[in-house]
Order: C-alpha cells, then structure tokens, then sequence
C-alpha cells in the first residue's frame, strides 16, 4: 500500500462505512474514516480500496463518474478476484453480473464457459455471476468503473491504472501529443519496469529538446504515481 505520506485529506466522511480491514492510510490523525476516489488497490486486493468523495490524492483531485444503478431482474456483485469474498459497500474489486441479459456462454469453449459464466460467491448459495475481468466499486446503489484487471501495472508492489500514468505522461510537456501514448511494463532481471511510449507533436518535430521531455516525464511520474526512475526501463518518444 501507499504511505500516508503521500496523501492530503480535505475532506471527512459524514456517515458510517464498512472499515473491518480498513489500513491507516484511509484514516486521518483523529482516527476518522475518510472518504477516498484515489485508484488504490493493495497488491492482494483483499483490502478497502476506495471510497467516493474528495481526496486530494498527491496533490491531484480525481473523480469518478456514475455508470448508474441495475434495472430490473439484474444484479451487481463487486467481488474480490483471489478470495471470491464479496466486498464491501465501496471497496475495489472485479465487477459480477447476473441477469436475463447475460449470455449463456462462450461458443465450443465448456472450460471457458464455467470459469467466466458460471462464478460463485465464496460461502453463499446464490446464483452464478459472469464475471466481467472489470474493476470498480458500488456506493450508494451506483457502480463506478475504475479500470480492467489485466490492464494493472504492479511496480514493487503497489498497483497502476496504465491510462493514470498515460494522461500524467502527456501533460508534462507542451509538446506531447494527447491521447497518443502508452505505459506498460516489461520483466527485466525478474522485476518489472515501466515503459513509456508517448508521441511529440507535428509543430515540435524539428525543435524539441528530448532531454528536456524526458525529465519532465520522469518527474512527474514520480511526482505522480511514486515511480521513480530506477524503476523504468525506457521512455520512447514517438515523432
């Protein structure tokens, strides 16, 4: 997890939410539950990840958009993906679904079939979910999408949404094309680094100073996401 270092509260929770394996860094110095829309999820996923309202993340407010409640006949499950433990109210897990609109399965693919189609919540008797490969959470009835399961960069354990790290990228220097980058990582001397490809705009072709882009990235990935450059093995710039 995060260290509580690198998070500034400016607001307290008004009501009571579920805390049984809540970790300090969602608590401020009068023990106070806080509410949180940071994309933090611990290495096991078995941890309260997130909650929705104000918290100014690294310096960076962050929010999150509704994707609405389930009609009728359909059911949500936030469930976590190692333990099949359903969670709790706000916490981050892979999102399960249920419902007449679901299909029945994959097409000559049995094994497939049962392991997506056909998910059980651990020590419950209710009916199979399929689930999604989705991350997200439900506060207040309403789902929230916060990424995809094997989109998640793991860098010395703490986990990375690749598009977080990507929009960092692009708004570090003027020159930086938006939408037109990439962030991933590759296994070198069994740990994995990040890789960043990030595209440089037509006007700046002949003028841009690569030294210079390429520190701004660094710092503000570090600044960021806490990935420092040990932890990369290149940046590529695109031109």
């Amino acid at each position: 997890m995060l260290h509580s270092d690198n998070v500034s509260i400016n607001h307290k929770v008004n009501k009571t939410l579920p805390a049984d394996n809540l970790p300090g860094i969602f608590r401020n110095d009068d023990n106070n539950i806080i509410n949180s829309s940071a994309n933090i999820i611990s290495p096991n996923m078995n941890t309260l990840a997130s909650f929705v309202d104000v918290l100014c993340y690294r310096n960076q407010h962050q929010e999150f958009v509704s994707c609405g409640r389930t009609w009728v006949g359909q059911k949500i499950a936030i469930v976590n993906p190692d333990t099949l433990i359903e969670c709790h109210d706000g916490e981050v897990g892979e999102i399960w679904v249920l419902g007449a609109h679901i299909a029945r399965g994959y097409w000559k693919k049995p094994e497939l079939t049962e392991n997506t189609f056909n998910a059980y919540i651990a020590d419950t008797v209710k009916e199979p979910f399929l689930r999604t490969g989705d991350l997200g959470f439900v506060q207040d009835g309403e789902l929230f999408i916060t990424g995809r399961i094997k989109d998640v960069i793991i860098i010395r354990g703490q986990n990375h949404y690749p598009q977080d790290i990507e929009l960092t990228v692009e708004n570090s220097h003027v020159a930086l094309r938006a939408g037109s980058g990439a962030a991933f990582t590759v296994e070198v001397n069994n740990q994995e680094r990040l890789v960043v490809i990030q595209e440089v705009e037509r006007s700046y072709l002949r003028k841009v100073n690569v030294s210079e882009v390429v520190s701004n990235i660094a710092e503000a990935v570090s600044i960021q996401h806490g990935i420092y450059r040990d932890s990369y093995h290149t940046t590529k710039m695109v031109c």
